[in-house]
Order: C-alpha cells, then sequence, then structure tokens
C-alpha cells in the first residue's frame, strides 16, 4: 500500500503558511501560476462526499483566508478554485485537495484557455528548491492577520 503524500503533511510544513483544526494551506511546490496554493484536509478522504459537516462548514473560511493573503502576496486580480476529485477528473493524488490559483490578465498564451494551460504544466513544471518554497511561504505568512 502506498502511504499518502498528504496524510504527511507534518512534513510538508515547510510549505505550510496556514493551519485551522480541520485544513492546511500549502505552496504547491510545482506552481503553475504565481501563488498557486492547495487546501489539504487534514483526515485522509479521496472524495468531497466524505467531509464531516465541521469540515464543510469551516472550508469557505479557509479559502476566503487563502485568497486575502494570495492576493496581497502577489496582487492577483482573481483566483480559479479547482478539484481534481478521481482519476477520470485527472487527480494524481488519492487525498481531496483543492487548488487554489492567483490569477493576473495576460497570465497564460493568447488564445489558451487557463485550464488546458493548467494541464499542459501540472506534471512537467520544476520543483522549487528548498530556498525558494521558503522564500515564497515567508512571504504569505508575514501577510496573514
Amino acid at each position: 500500500m502506498t502511504k499518502c503524500v498528504f496524510c504527511g503533511w507534518p512534513k510538508l510544513s515547510h510549505q505550510c503558511f496556514y493551519e485551522t483544526q480541520n485544513f492546511v494551506c500549502i505552496y504547491n511546490i510545482r506552481p503553475v501560476f504565481p501563488g498557486h496554493a492547495l487546501i489539504i484536509p487534514k483526515r485522509h478522504m479521496e472524495t468531497i462526499l466524505k467531509m464531516s459537516e465541521d469540515e464543510i462548514e469551516e472550508l469557505p473560511s479557509v479559502i476566503k483566508m487563502a485568497f486575502v493573503v494570495l492576493k496581497k502576496a502577489y496582487k492577483a486580480q482573481g483566483f480559479n478554485i479547482m478539484l481534481q476529485e478521481g482519476a477520470a477528473a485527472g487527480a494524481s493524488v488519492k487525498h481531496l485537495h483543492f487548488h487554489i490559483l492567483p490569477r493576473r490578465k495576460g497570465d497564460t498564451p493568447p488564445h489558451t484557455e487557463w485550464i488546458e494551460y493548467f494541464r499542459q504544466h501540472e506534471l512537467n513544471r520544476r520543483m522549487l528548491t528548498p530556498a525558494e518554497m521558503k522564500k515564497e511561504v515567508a512571504k504569505i505568512r508575514k501577510l496573514l492577520p
């Protein structure tokens, strides 16, 4: 049995910029757009259908906090929230997680839909170095209220 990379989220603490009772927010090690973050439930589940009522109630405030700090840190003009649930939807990790994608006008090539750009770059983008990750996480953490 393969271990879930997100169930070991304490090992990802160097990527973590915000934490609540039920969720952690981490900076994506392979960001598609500057500020690309993930919201991950602490409890293992593969589907949103397994979320508890407490998790469902808490999620909007976690998303809002991510928007607030990422908007400030990356001067975002908009956001995409993406959930890839199941292999048929493109999920590469079998642990529920939400992509938070800060967006700016012109951040994709002309005539390219953002989702197509994401698919093209999702698995082949460069991993951040530890120094780059530390810099990005510090940039976000200092803006938390």
